[in-house]
Protein backbone atom coordinates (compact mmCIF):
# COMPACT_ATOMS: atom_id res chain seq x y z
CA UNK A 1 0.00 0.00 0.00
CA UNK A 2 1.55 3.39 -0.96
CA UNK A 3 2.30 6.00 1.68
CA UNK A 4 -0.48 8.58 1.95
CA UNK A 5 0.46 11.93 0.41
CA UNK A 6 -0.34 13.73 3.69
CA UNK A 7 2.58 11.99 5.44
CA UNK A 8 5.20 12.59 2.77
CA UNK A 9 7.28 15.52 1.60
CA UNK A 10 9.54 16.19 -1.34
CA UNK A 11 13.16 16.90 -0.44
CA UNK A 12 14.30 20.12 -2.10
CA UNK A 13 17.79 18.74 -2.56
CA UNK A 14 17.34 15.21 -3.91
CA UNK A 15 13.79 15.88 -5.25
CA UNK A 16 12.50 12.55 -3.89
CA UNK A 17 9.12 12.15 -2.15
CA UNK A 18 9.94 10.71 1.25
CA UNK A 19 8.02 9.91 4.43
CA UNK A 20 7.66 12.99 6.65
CA UNK A 21 9.47 11.14 9.45
CA UNK A 22 12.66 11.27 7.35
CA UNK A 23 12.83 15.05 7.72
CA UNK A 24 14.38 16.71 10.76
CA UNK A 25 12.02 19.14 12.47
CA UNK A 26 13.58 21.79 14.70
CA UNK A 27 11.57 23.87 17.11
CA UNK A 28 8.33 23.32 15.23
CA UNK A 29 9.81 24.48 11.93
CA UNK A 30 9.57 21.93 9.14
CA UNK A 31 12.84 21.26 7.35
CA UNK A 32 12.71 21.07 3.59
CA UNK A 33 15.71 18.75 3.21
CA UNK A 34 15.62 15.06 4.18
CA UNK A 35 17.91 13.61 6.90
CA UNK A 36 20.18 11.92 4.38
CA UNK A 37 20.76 15.11 2.39
CA UNK A 38 21.05 17.20 5.55
CA UNK A 39 23.75 14.99 7.06
CA UNK A 40 25.72 14.77 3.82
CA UNK A 41 25.64 18.53 3.41
CA UNK A 42 26.20 19.51 7.06
CA UNK A 43 29.99 19.34 6.72
CA UNK A 44 29.87 21.55 3.65
CA UNK A 45 27.48 23.98 5.34
CA UNK A 46 29.76 24.21 8.36
CA UNK A 47 32.75 24.93 6.16
CA UNK A 48 30.86 27.64 4.30
CA UNK A 49 29.70 29.22 7.55
CA UNK A 50 33.26 29.24 8.95
CA UNK A 51 34.51 30.91 5.75
CA UNK A 52 31.80 33.55 5.92
CA UNK A 53 32.16 34.14 9.69
CA UNK A 54 35.87 33.63 10.51
CA UNK A 55 35.87 35.62 13.77
CA UNK A 56 32.80 33.89 15.17
CA UNK A 57 34.17 30.50 14.08
CA UNK A 58 37.48 31.10 15.89
CA UNK A 59 35.64 32.24 19.00
CA UNK A 60 33.39 29.16 18.97
CA UNK A 61 36.41 26.89 18.54
CA UNK A 62 38.25 28.62 21.40
CA UNK A 63 35.17 28.35 23.66
CA UNK A 64 34.85 24.65 22.79
CA UNK A 65 38.49 23.95 23.73
CA UNK A 66 38.16 26.00 26.91
CA UNK A 67 35.03 24.10 27.88
CA UNK A 68 36.98 20.83 27.48
CA UNK A 69 39.42 22.17 30.11
CA UNK A 70 36.67 23.44 32.40
CA UNK A 71 37.42 27.10 31.66
CA UNK A 72 35.25 29.97 30.52
CA UNK A 73 36.43 32.72 28.19
CA UNK A 74 36.64 34.96 31.29
CA UNK A 75 38.84 32.42 33.13
CA UNK A 76 41.11 32.20 30.11
CA UNK A 77 41.39 35.99 29.77
CA UNK A 78 42.20 36.28 33.49
CA UNK A 79 44.90 33.59 33.22
CA UNK A 80 46.35 35.24 30.12
CA UNK A 81 46.42 38.60 31.94
CA UNK A 82 48.07 37.11 35.06
CA UNK A 83 50.80 35.65 32.85
CA UNK A 84 51.06 38.94 30.90
CA UNK A 85 50.42 36.95 27.69
CA UNK A 86 53.70 35.07 28.22
CA UNK A 87 54.54 31.37 28.40
CA UNK A 88 54.57 30.16 32.03
CA UNK A 89 57.86 28.29 31.40
CA UNK A 90 60.07 30.24 28.98
CA UNK A 91 58.38 33.65 29.03
CA UNK A 92 57.89 33.81 25.26
CA UNK A 93 55.07 36.05 24.02
CA UNK A 94 51.91 34.02 23.38
CA UNK A 95 49.84 34.32 20.24
CA UNK A 96 46.27 33.27 19.55
CA UNK A 97 47.29 31.96 16.11
CA UNK A 98 47.08 28.15 16.05
CA UNK A 99 49.89 25.81 14.93
CA UNK A 100 52.71 28.30 15.47
CA UNK A 101 55.60 28.05 17.95
CA UNK A 102 54.18 31.01 19.89
CA UNK A 103 50.66 29.54 19.98
CA UNK A 104 48.87 29.72 23.30
CA UNK A 105 48.38 26.22 24.70
CA UNK A 106 46.39 25.38 27.85
CA UNK A 107 48.60 23.17 30.02
CA UNK A 108 46.84 20.75 32.34
CA UNK A 109 47.62 17.87 34.63
CA UNK A 110 46.74 14.69 32.76
CA UNK A 111 45.81 12.88 35.97
CA UNK A 112 43.63 15.51 37.69
CA UNK A 113 42.65 17.50 34.60
CA UNK A 114 43.43 20.71 36.51
CA UNK A 115 44.70 23.64 34.44
CA UNK A 116 48.26 24.65 35.36
CA UNK A 117 48.85 27.59 33.03
CA UNK A 118 49.36 28.76 29.47
CA UNK A 119 52.39 27.63 27.50
CA UNK A 120 53.90 28.22 24.08
CA UNK A 121 53.69 25.31 21.66
CA UNK A 122 57.36 24.34 22.11
CA UNK A 123 57.16 24.14 25.91
CA UNK A 124 53.87 22.25 25.75
CA UNK A 125 55.38 19.71 23.33
CA UNK A 126 58.50 19.36 25.50
CA UNK A 127 56.38 18.57 28.58
CA UNK A 128 54.42 16.07 26.55
CA UNK A 129 57.55 14.30 25.36
CA UNK A 130 58.82 13.88 28.93
CA UNK A 131 55.32 12.81 30.02
CA UNK A 132 55.23 15.55 32.72
CA UNK A 133 58.01 13.69 34.56
CA UNK A 134 60.27 16.07 36.57
CA UNK A 135 62.93 13.35 37.07
CA UNK A 136 63.25 12.88 33.33
CA UNK A 137 63.53 16.65 32.84
CA UNK A 138 66.31 16.87 35.46
CA UNK A 139 68.19 14.04 33.71
CA UNK A 140 67.87 15.88 30.40
CA UNK A 141 69.20 19.10 31.94
CA UNK A 142 72.14 17.20 33.48
CA UNK A 143 72.86 15.63 30.08
CA UNK A 144 72.88 19.02 28.35
CA UNK A 145 75.00 20.59 31.11
CA UNK A 146 77.55 17.76 30.84
CA UNK A 147 78.12 18.48 27.18
CA UNK A 148 78.01 22.24 27.65
CA UNK A 149 80.88 21.94 30.17
CA UNK A 150 82.91 19.80 27.72
CA UNK A 151 82.30 22.29 24.88
CA UNK A 152 83.39 25.27 27.00
CA UNK A 153 86.63 23.48 28.02
CA UNK A 154 87.37 22.53 24.39
CA UNK A 155 86.77 26.12 23.25
CA UNK A 156 89.50 27.52 25.51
Amino acid sequence: MPTPILHTRVCLRCRVRIAASEFIDSGGAKRKICKTCRYSQSGQLGKLWRQEHPREAKLRKKKYHLKERGLTLGDFSCLLGRQKARCAICGAALSMMPHRPESCMIDHDHITGKTRGLLCLNCNIALGHVQDNPSRLRLMVAYLDKFRDVESVEAT
